[in-house]
């Protein structure tokens, strides 16, 4: 019968296996020792040898199998399709050669470890988010492994730095681009005045303080795109004497508008759908 362990991860996955690495790292000091018990003259230096070995196995299957956790949080973190995550992690695998699956919801992804007799499911949550630049580092990192350019240990400890690593827009910019945004939707988009332009790139602001306070407090998150379209109508209703309700209101929440995750959404629906089609007309 095959055992299976589930085990949910919200934080960082290189810590979902310490407790087995920790214990594999304590039995290899123990095998060391018997290791340099056995140059004795009356032991068999071979024995010690053969329990030495399956315990660097395991230590280097946990390794492989950090890797592809921490791969799948960050590209799923980062905003990266999941036809794409999974098409990374299909391929990792197989480099690493590892038994691995992969089953997909929108802001987590369910590993299953198939070793021998043991299989081992992880689901891997996420927060969504949008960060290019981090995607960018990832796929270099990725690419140097498969050509053999790095090793698997300098592997996980890269992926680690950018999971650690600030988001690569920072909270200045985002502010900058909210507000620059919204002020510049109002001139060129809607045809707003001056003042129109002013007010809405004010509100653009009050959007991105809502917004970078959403990133710190998950349920928050939940209601962040109501609670600020309800505000920015509030104060652009509040000052209709003095600009135009269309020309300012809209241009403040236009970046929330979900047009990258949506045309994310209709990429995945066809992608899913697309084979379907093929195997009913066959």
């Amino acid at each position: 019968m095959r055992r299976a362990d589930i085990m949910v991860s919200r934080d960082n996955p290189q810590h979902l296996h310490q407790h087995r690495l920790s214990g594999v790292i304590s039995t290899t000091k123990d095998e060391e020792v018997v290791t340099s018990a056995s140059n004795e003259p009356n032991n068999n230096p071979h024995q010690s040898f053969h329990h030495v070995v399956p315990e660097r196995d395991e230590l280097l299957y946990e390794k492989k199998k950090s890797v592809i956790i921490l791969l799948g949080r960050l590209l799923l973190k980062c905003g990266c399709p999941c036809h794409r995550v999974d098409e990374a992690l299909q391929h990792t695998s197989k480099l690493l050669v590892l038994d691995a699956s992969f089953s997909f919801l929108p802001d987590s992804v369910l590993i299953t470890f198939t070793n021998a007799s043991e299989t081992q499911s992880i689901m891997v949550k996420a927060p969504q988010g949008f960060d290019n630049g981090k995607i960018a580092l990832i796929n270099d990192i990725m690419n140097n492994f498969h050509r053999g350019e790095i090793d698997l240990d300098r592997c996980l400890v890269v992926l680690h730095e950018v999971a650690t690593a600030p988001p690569t827009c920072g909270v200045w910019c985002t502010l900058t681009f909210f507000t620059v945004s919204s002020f510049a939707a109002s001139a060129m988009m809607f045809g707003g005045t001056w003042i129109d332009a002013s007010v809405s790139g004010c509100l653009g602001l009050l959007v991105a303080i809502l917004f970078i306070l959403s990133g710190y407090f998950p349920i928050y998150s939940r209601v962040f795109e109501i609670s600020a379209s309800v505000m920015v109508a509030i104060l652009t209703r509040a000052l209709n004497k003095y600009c135009c309700f269309s020309s300012v209101a809209i241009p403040a929440i236009l970046i929330l508008l979900p047009g990258y995750t949506m045309t994310v959404g209709v990429v995945k629906f066809f992608f899913y759908l697309y084979p379907f089609f093929l195997k009913l007309l066959y």
